[in-house]
């Protein structure tokens, strides 16, 4: 309209001003700042799409930007329930200039995440949520003692969903392999190469590696009876970054006592899976060769320094006083004598017959019952790892060496590749064998639990040592079960 004016007592009135107002977005705005969307911006960039169980995955959030962000605040991050997780500290964060779609942005990595999938199958990661408070160009704020701070507006920004693909171990490891995914290399040293039946070989083995640190235990490599291997000891178990991805370190060592004297051939081995070649592959960097000589446990195989073929006929003569017990007692002549005499020759065929039947008995054990005792043997130090795991308060670790170790077990009883063992299967399979229903359902039921508490991140002290205890009863049960053939 017009505007009008008194002066004098003469009236002014200006001519009416048409102002043309065009239609308005609907959507709100976003201060002097054109498209916030396109200016910042965050990226969920893991290092692969495709991996395998167990296999090291890096997750990394970088936030892009063309204006100044003064602060931001994490809203929402993402749940990774179907990978363990491990943050990595002290990467490094400096930010750097990089052409976006043609358009120049700085850019900086947010955050680094090293995830492990837990199981095959295909997984989305829901995206990062955070606000940034972005530099708005209306000018400054005040703030208390006369200072000033540019002033700034809250937007929200998030990642996209990230697809993960699983994909299982394959089938066809080898008997030595106990679970490790990722790159790895051993050492392996021996305190010495001779030594008595009396003596203890001590021998240590470092495992260098990039997978999941949880899934690697100590191998069963020794399978000879003549030598008695104990549990072996964990001595280290570490892990650090290196070149932006973690590593873990492991030294196990194995103590063996010798049984019979000998010279034996002792090749340490450790078996993985390299997800790059999707094969496994077994190292075995050295042979040793450890000669044993008769201790104190030792039966012997000569009389004294005298070959049996060179004993001739002994004249058994009389001293001078006889055996001064009774009288006309000739001790020499006695049946005690001869029997004294005839002792070392009773012992040396003895010794004979039982170096015999050990070796006819070693010689009727079977590749599969030797491949048999060795899964056996990495059951228990699954168990024994995760006993350790317990009084410690992993729980995340716990649960997977207890389902590890159950896994390992089944899949050696009824003949299944553990890429390959789903609870429906598992109970089929155990019906089949005709395991007892309750059995049955506790298998079962042990499994669900541990998938369960791997998933919720379950950490109830009461429930881990419930679980142990189930658990060993378990696998006592399992090994003693019959299969038919």
């Amino acid at each position: 309209g017009s505007a009008s004016v008194v002066i004098d007592g003469k009236p002014f009135k200006t001519d009416p001003l048409v102002i043309p107002v065009a239609e308005g977005s609907t959507q709100p705005r976003s201060g002097t700042i054109p498209d916030r969307q396109r200016d910042v911006f965050i990226q969920a960039i893991p290092s692969r799409d495709t991996v395998y169980v167990g296999q090291q995955l890096l997750m990394n959030y970088k936030v892009s930007t063309k204006v100044n962000i003064l602060s931001y605040d994490l809203l929402q991050l993402p749940d990774y329930s179907a990978f363990y997780k491990q943050e990595i500290r002290g990467f490094d964060n400096r930010s750097y200039k990089e052409v976006i779609e043609g358009e120049q942005y700085i850019s900086m990595v947010l955050r680094k995440t090293a995830l492990y999938p837990l199981k095959s199958g295909t997984y989305t990661i829901d995206p990062m949520r955070l606000v940034v408070e972005v530099a708005s160009s209306t000018g400054r704020r005040r703030l208390p003692g006369n200072m000033y701070r540019r002033r700034g507006e809250p937007l929200e920004i998030a990642s996209a969903p990230r697809e993960i693909v699983v994909l299982p171990l394959p089938a066809g490891a080898p008997s030595t392999y106990s679970g490790a995914v990722g790159e790895y290399s051993i050492d392996v040293q021996i305190d010495r190469t001779e030594l008595t039946t009396d003596e203890a070989l001590v021998v240590r083995m470092q495992v260098l590696g990039s997978g999941d640190n949880r899934r690697v235990s100590a191998p069963t490599w020794l399978s000879d009876d003549r030598l008695e291997v104990y549990t072996p000891r964990v001595l280290q178990d570490t892990l650090a970054l290196a070149g932006g991805r973690y590593l873990s370190r492991h030294v196990f060592e194995y103590t063996i006592l010798p049984n019979a004297a000998g010279s034996y051939s002792l090749s340490p081995t450790f078996s993985y899976f390299d997800p790059d070649s999707s094969a496994y592959v077994t190292l075995q960097p050295d042979t040793f060769t450890v000669q044993v000589s008769p201790g104190s446990r030792a039966v012997n195989r000569t009389v004294g320094d005298i070959a049996t073929d060179d004993i001739r006929d002994i004249a058994l003569r009389p001293t001078a006083g006889g055996f001064a017990g009774r009288a006309g007692y000739d001790f020499l002549e006695s049946t005690y004598f001869i029997g004294l005499l005839l002792l070392p020759f009773l012992l040396l065929a003895l010794a004979l017959g039982a170096a015999d039947w050990r070796s006819r008995r070693q010689a009727r054990i079977s590749p599969e019952e030797l491949r048999r005792r060795s899964r056996e043997a990495v059951v228990k130090q699954r168990l024994s790892t995760a006993r350790a795991r317990l009084e410690s308060g992993d729980a995340t670790a716990f649960y997977t060496e207890v389902s590890l170790a159950l896994q390992e077990l089944l899949s050696e009883r009824l003949g299944l590749e553990r890429s390959d063992l789903s609870k429906r299967k598992v109970q089929e399979h155990l019906a089949s064998a005709r395991a007892p229903e309750e059995l049955q359902a506790r298998v079962v039921g042990l499994l669900s639990r541990c998938e369960t508490a791997l998933y919720a991140r379950m950490d109830s002290d009461a429930a881990m040592r419930d679980t142990y205890q189930e658990a060993a009863a378990l696998v006592e049960q399992l090994m003693q079960l019959r299969i038919p053939t």
